[in-house]
């Protein structure tokens, strides 16, 4: 890290008690892709070596008149996603609500009523369930290129690393493998915008 280098602070704190905002934070240029880079190593380091995620349960998609099971519709989309179907029309209607609800929340609840509100909010400290939903925004960027998929997964590995030293070891492994995808995104999206510089 230089000397004019910031530290990275998105993903200080106890994130699950106090999620972040993201509100009015600014881009500073090459310095706050180093700072970035600097501390997604940090966690990285430490990390055993990188699992990529389990292939998804096969489930049927959750019905609207009935409360919904988290862990349950993260495995509809994922294989949904990764069975080549990411643009079907219940696919996109299920991601878009998961993208919407983290980016509101910055959480994500282990069962949802039919209008998506969590049915306790208090049940938002399955640290696994953070785990998946990142894999499934990763899988969907890696598809579509969608910069809003993107967007989201760093602000779930932002809270993940909040609290990594706390996880499984296996999802420690998952997180290895999410954190050198996300480096690659970031540094395939430079590359595109003729942005190489801002990586040296």
């Amino acid at each position: 890290m230089s000397d004019e280098s910031e530290p990275y602070t998105f993903a200080n704190g106890n994130l699950l008690e106090k999620p972040n905002t993201y509100f009015y934070s600014t881009y500073k240029g090459p310095v706050f892709v180093s700072s970035f880079f600097d501390h997604r190593y940090s966690i990285f380091k430490d990390l055993p070596p990188a699992m990529l995620a389990p292939l998804p349960q096969r489930v049927t998609e959750p019905q609207m008149n009935n409360s919904i099971e988290t862990p349950l519709l993260l495995e509809y989309v994922l294989a949904k996603i990764l069975g080549g179907e990411i643009n079907d029309n219940r696919c996109q209607f299920w991601l878009e609500r998961l993208v919407k609800k983290f980016e509101v929340t910055k959480r994500i609840h282990q069962r949802y009523k039919n209008n998506f509100r969590a049915v306790d909010p208090d049940q938002h400290k399955n640290y696994t369930l953070y785990i998946r939903l990142s894999e499934v925004f990763e899988a969907g960027y890696t598809t579509s290129e969608d910069i809003r998929l993107l967007n989201v997964l760093l602000k779930t590995i932002d809270t993940i690393c909040s609290f990594s030293e706390h996880l499984l070891f296996q999802d420690r492994s998952r997180l290895a493998f999410l954190i050198f995808r996300e480096k690659k995104h970031i540094e395939n999206m430079i590359h595109k915008k003729g942005l190489k510089h801002v990586l040296d």
